[in-house]
């Protein structure tokens, strides 16, 4: 639930003035002469309601003599919280439909006491007002999906519904992603749950839809956004000619923060709400580089060109702090291709600013001294180690250069930071132009490099990564050397040449996609006294073995020149070929064959002779439909009945379908319009009789047929 944050249209101190004109109409004085001053960012009245709005009051206060303050409320409401800090505090209250008060208000006391007894109050008078009952999601709208661990992206969907004891929770197949599954756990609560194939992984936008009913108001329906993170996702530089500054999002970052209240977001959106269909501010308290970083989100309102939203203050306790990461995602609305779908920015690192405690006035750092060369740390060789500095400290770091090596060191940091870097040891320079919040210096001389960091409240990664690692001659299709990256065969025939295992440990894995009965055929052409290569292949739930090297359903492991195999797929999905060298780096060519079959369970239906014929009301699952075929099927309806029908792709694209209705004359009397994951048509029966579907596609599909008459 978006937290509704009430901002001051004025501000109430505490003087001598009468009470009455401090309180908009309160007549008790509430303000002692020589009491301390205390300061709310709400109005004296304000209303709210119920399941959309989430009561938060921040206070702050002082003493003229300087003493300590005690800060309370009274009658504080039930499941309402109040936190307390030596000079400031907040109340945060969710209220539930038995607290509405109708026309009515509730008064809410806040005071603060020094230590000498005097006291300031304020009084807030808010309205609680019903929600229309319906039920309210109050999960996140949008999710980032990081493929690097191969895991499931797992979302838990939950609703509020006051005066409901439970919600009916569904996911229509068809507004989700292939592959993606949802089970209602809890009354008010279920899980969604999916595993993005290799080709899903190619579009960085995915939606799914969610439906809340609880029989008494109209269903409500929920769209979730899935961005997929780019595979890989660290901070090593980008290639030169990705290399921008420059994009549609305009962010200055924030700086440290210290007080009680959220964080605001904003940035200038060129092409505003004509060229996006949503912005999202995403944020985590974790490393934001690593796979297991559990982001937060909130979508941004968008006016004119100007995207808002705020990162809620996770209030640290004193003595405490966060670093706080983050980036801001815009999705097109008319993407010119899936992978420009998603536009983020910074675009190759996030922006961060340390998050304190309102009692906190000093810089913590990650409390590891590295402030002289001397204790240097060492460099992590292809990855990164996270660091947080004060100006107070500096910190360094060691790298060694071998005979021949060439190393690029990498260091990302939130762009605009107060952060420089240097090389104490060792003759080398960073070079940032073009990639802001990237520094990146070549190291091709042998010897001790030294990097010294200094700033103020700057957090960076760093890393030294071997350039060495890009002269693989197929280099185009790396890193490939997990299921999660594995390289996408589309084709039903794909041949590629001078591929090659570069080093001892190095494996390619390849991912193709088979339907229950279509066959495989596997041949990899190499010379065996230079190498020897096997090939192995893992079925669709042995993704992550396949990423080991454990024992998979099929492969071609023997001592002479060349390997080749044959293989039925038993089950639909994405099975995933490794490749690789068990006694040192070879080049091997390699060819993959996919036959599709069309092994369903009207096999044949290929021609109207041999349509199929179905009973309306009934729904078939799991057909197949070939590229070079066609399916045909026949129905009996009535005259004047009403026909509905809807093709439900589970594999395969939606977009490459055909699908048209005849009646016995020949005549065309439905076309299917292709949606994301759906062929919808319907038509009205001019005479009894029998219709034809023909069902015919650029690419094999398997797909689920319901028909319904009316």
């Amino acid at each position: 639930m978006n937290l509704r944050q009430i901002f001051a249209s004025f501000l109430i101190f505490a003087t001598t003035l009468p009470a009455a004109l401090l309180l908009g109409g309160c007549t008790e004085p509430l303000v002692e002469a020589g009491s301390p001053l205390l300061t709310l960012d709400v109005r004296s009245e304000e209303t709210y309601t119920v399941g959309e709005d989430v009561i938060q009051i921040n206070l702050t206060g002082s003493d003229p003599s300087g003493l300590d303050l005690t800060f309370a409320v009274a009658d504080m409401p039930e499941r309402a919280r109040f936190q307390t800090f030596s000079n400031a505090a907040v109340f945060t209250w969710d209220p539930i439909a038995s607290d509405a008060t109708g026309e009515g208000t509730r008064r809410l006391v806040f005071s603060a006491t020094n230590s000498v007894g005097k006291v300031a109050e304020r009084v807030v008078h808010v309205r609680i007002l019903s929600g229309n009952g319906q039920p309210r999601f109050v999960s996140s709208q949008s999710e980032l999906y990081d493929p690097r661990g191969g895991q499931p992206l797992r979302l838990e969907v939950r609703v509020r519904d006051d005066d409901s004891n439970q919600v009916s929770l569904s996911m229509p197949a068809a507004s989700a992603p292939q592959g993606a599954s949802f089970e209602q756990v809890e009354a008010f609560e279920g899980v969604f749950s999916w595993l993005p194939t290799p080709a899903q992984l190619q579009q960085r936008a995915h939606t799914v839809t969610f439906v809340a009913e609880d029989f008494v108001h109209e269903p409500v329906e929920f769209i979730v956004t899935i961005i997929v993170q780019r595979s890989g996702t660290s901070p090593t530089p980008p290639s030169e000619d990705r290399c921008e500054v420059e994009g549609p999002i305009v962010h200055t970052a924030l700086s440290t923060r210290r007080g009680v209240g959220d964080y605001g977001i904003e940035a200038d959106i060129a092409g505003g709400s004509t060229r996006f269909s949503e912005v999202v501010l995403y944020w985590t308290l974790d490393d934001p580089f690593s796979e297991s970083a559990d982001f937060e989100s909130r979508p941004m309102t968008l006016e004119g060109k100007v995207a808002r939203a705020s990162i809620g203050n996770p209030l640290p306790a004193p003595g405490e702090s966060a670093m706080i990461s983050y980036t801001i995602c815009a999705v097109e609305a008319e993407p010119a291709s899936e992978d420009e779908a998603v536009v983020c920015a910074p675009p190759y690192t996030y922006w961060r600013f340390a998050a304190y405690s309102p009692d906190d006035a000093v810089c913590r750092d990650d409390g590891v001294d590295l402030s002289t060369a001397s204790q240097a740390a060492p460099m992590v060789r292809e990855d990164y180690s996270d660091h947080r500095l004060c100006r107070s400290a500096d910190k360094h770091h060691r790298v060694e250069v071998g005979e021949g090596e060439v190393l690029e060191v990498v260091v990302a940091h939130s762009p605009g930071t107060d952060l420089e870097l240097s090389f104490v040891e060792g003759s080398a320079t960073f070079e940032r132009e073009g990639c802001d919040g990237l520094a990146v210096a070549i190291l091709d001389t042998p010897g001790t490099y030294v990097v010294r960091a200094r700033g103020d409240e700057a957090a960076y990664h760093i890393g030294a990564y071997s350039l060495e690692q890009n002269i693989c001659p197929d280099a185009a299709y790396e890193p490939n050397d997990a299921a999660a990256m594995a390289t996408l065969l589309t084709e039903s025939f794909v041949g590629l040449s001078e591929l090659a295992i570069c080093e001892a440990d190095d494996v390619d894995i390849y991912a193709v996609e088979l339907f229950g009965g279509d066959d495989l055929e596997v041949f990899a052409s190499f010379v065996h006294a230079q190498g020897d290569i096997d090939l192995t292949l893992y079925a669709p739930e042995q993704s992550t073995l396949a990423t080991l090297g454990e024992e998979g359903v099929a492969g071609a492991w023997s001592s002479d020149d060349d390997e080749a195999f044959s293989y039925t797929a038993e089950a639909s999905g994405f099975y995933y070929l490794r490749v690789e060298s068990v006694n040192g780096p070879n080049t091997y060519d390699l060819a993959v064959e996919r036959i599709c079959n069309d092994v369903d369970a009207f096999s044949g239906n290929h021609g109207l002779p041999e349509a199929a014929a179905l009973v309306l009301d009934v729904s078939e699952a799991n057909l197949q439909l070939c590229n070079d075929l066609e399916d045909w099927f026949s129905i009996e309806v009535e005259a004047g009945q009403s026909v509905l029908g809807q093709m439900v792709v589970n594999r395969g694209s939606a977009q490459d379908v055909l699908l048209d209705v005849f009646n016995e004359g020949g005549g065309r009397v439905a076309v299917g319009e292709a949606g994301t994951r759906s062929v919808d048509f319907d038509f009205v029966a001019a005479e009894a009789g029998t219709y034809f579907l023909a069902i015919s596609a650029e690419a094999p599909v398997e797909y689920d047929l319901d028909m319904f008459a009316f």
